[in-house]
Parts: structure tokens; C-alpha cells; sequence
């Protein structure tokens, strides 16, 4: 006769605080350099303008002109654009959510920004040397349209996140929009207009709360073709996908474990859970 033992666990349950701990709406584009913002315009040739704004297309939010836009006269009529658009010092840690929205003007072009990070701070070497200079901002956190394909940066306001990861602990960062461009210009095929708004950084601080189950989400099956089952969601949690540019793809309220997953594409991708005592990223594998 087998014997049974009785186990109680108990955790503790984390109580996530969300706080945004940086947010520029590029309300004032002149403004930006009293704020230790920069521009570094790397390209070569060097063309006749760099970041700024316009009234192309309207913004993501706010007034007229109220975000920020670069183009393809970064370069001459045939060049490399490299033009940086980089934030003052910012104090990150892992699992800090970077987060903005962008767009192209015509959305036919082959557009390219590339969203990096320098770890250290108001010492970071400026990509100051050539095209393919990177400086400090060594880290790659995501890129859009990174194979230059035409039609593949999007002509609508589309957002963007990464969350940040690889640190030794809070340490003082500067992120850098890089807006790369390879075989562009005035009489290149390369290169038409993107802009840049609504960056927010947000971090999370934990306190423990009371006791509780907070065990682990687990999808099953993974990887899978039509649906997922998410093992211990929290009831009415909510769902965020990405893909693994960073790309926001969905954005669903649930209380169901089982998910419809039949309408995306063969790949991997990023599911964010958001309940109100935790968040948490999974990968899985769509077939």
C-alpha cells in the first residue's frame, strides 16, 4: 500500500506595479536638445537633412508635426544612410518595456530603423565615423523591416516594444532610433520617409502582497498549429503577440484558457500575459 502525503504550498504573491519612468511625445521637436537628446547624422554622403518634422502625415497622437521624421535626403543622391536620433541618459533594468510607434510615409519604399542601445550612459562613444559605425550602442534591441524589402515598413502608425534584458543590474543606457538605409537617396531605389512617436519606457516593481498560488504559465501544446491551452491563467488576463522584431500583432482580453492561434503564420512568436498580480513572456511556435 502506497503511502500519501499531503504537501501545502504556499507562495507569495507578486504584486506588479507598473510605472512609466520616460515618455517623449516629440511635442516640441526644438525642445529635444535642451532635454540631452542628440542627432547624428553618419551617413555618407551626408545629405541635406536630418531628423525633424513634417506634415506628411499626421501624427500617432497630439498636434500637428508633434512627432519625429527623417528621410531620404539623410544621404546624397546615391549613398548609406546611417542618421541616429538618440535619448538622454536613462536608467534601465531588465524587464524595463520599451515602447513607440512608427510608420512610413508611402509604405512602397524599402525603409529600414533599427532601435539600439548603448550601456554606458553619458559616456557612450557617439557613432560619429562612418556609415557602418555603431559606437557604443552595441546592442540590438529590434528592427524594422531588416532585409530593406519594399512594402515591408508599414504605412500606418504601428507600435514597437522591446523589453530589455542582458543587464548586470540598473544600469544607465542611452537608446539610440538609427534610421539605416543601404543603396538610397534622390536617385536610389532605397529610402522614402519614417517617423517616430509616442516612446514611453515603463518598469515594473515588485511587492510582496499577501499569500497565494502564483504558479508559472505554461502553454501546451508547444509548438501547435490551430490552438494553445495556457495552464494557470489568471482569470479575465489579458493577452498582447508580437513577433520577434518586437512588432505588435494582437491585443485580446480573455477569460478562456484555450486560444485561437489558426490565423497566424507559421513561425515563433512573443505572447505577453498581463493579470493583475503578474506579467509574464512566453515563446511558442506556431506550425
Amino acid at each position: 500500500m502506497k503511502n500519501k502525503f499531503t504537501f501545502l504550498l504556499i507562495f507569495m504573491i507578486i504584486k506588479v506595479n507598473s510605472q512609466i519612468i520616460f515618455n517623449e511625445n516629440f511635442d516640441n521637436f526644438g525642445a529635444l536638445g535642451g532635454n540631452g537628446w542628440m542627432i547624428q547624422n553618419s551617413s555618407e554622403p551626408v545629405g541635406t537633412s536630418s531628423w525633424g518634422t513634417t506634415t506628411h502625415f499626421p501624427p500617432y497622437n497630439g498636434a500637428t508635426r508633434s512627432f519625429a521624421v527623417v528621410n531620404y535626403q539623410s544621404t546624397g543622391s546615391i549613398g548609406t544612410i546611417s542618421n541616429w536620433l538618440i535619448t538622454p541618459t536613462i536608467n534601465l533594468k531588465n524587464g524595463d518595456i520599451i515602447s513607440f510607434y512608427s510608420r512610413s510615409d508611402h509604405g512602397t519604399y524599402a525603409d529600414r530603423l533599427e532601435l539600439r542601445i548603448s550601456n554606458n550612459g553619458d559616456l557612450s562613444v557617439l557613432p560619429n565615423t562612418s556609415s557602418s559605425s555603431i559606437g557604443d550602442f552595441t546592442t540590438l534591441a529590434l528592427t524594422i523591416n531588416p532585409n530593406l524589402i519594399s512594402n515591408g515598413y508599414p504605412n500606418v502608425w504601428t507600435n514597437y516594444n522591446y523589453t530589455v534584458s542582458g543587464l548586470t543590474g540598473p544600469t544607465n543606457c542611452k537608446i539610440a532610433f538609427r534610421y539605416y538605409v543601404t543603396n538610397a537617396g534622390a536617385n536610389a531605389p532605397n529610402g522614402d520617409m519614417i517617423g517616430v512617436d509616442a516612446l514611453t519606457i515603463t518598469t515594473t516593481t515588485l511587492g510582496n502582497d499577501q499569500f497565494g498560488n502564483n504558479q508559472s504559465v505554461n502553454l501546451i501544446p508547444n509548438p501547435a498549429t490551430d490552438f494553445i491551452i495556457i495552464e494557470n491563467l489568471e482569470i479575465n488576463s489579458h493577452l498582447e503577440f508580437y513577433d520577434l522584431t518586437g512588432k505588435k500583432l494582437n491585443s485580446i482580453q480573455i477569460s478562456d484558457k484555450k486560444i485561437d492561434i489558426s490565423n497566424l503564420s507559421n513561425g515563433t512568436y512573443i505572447l505577453k500575459i498581463i493579470s493583475d498580480k503578474k506579467i509574464e513572456v512566453k515563446k511558442f511556435i506556431k506550425t
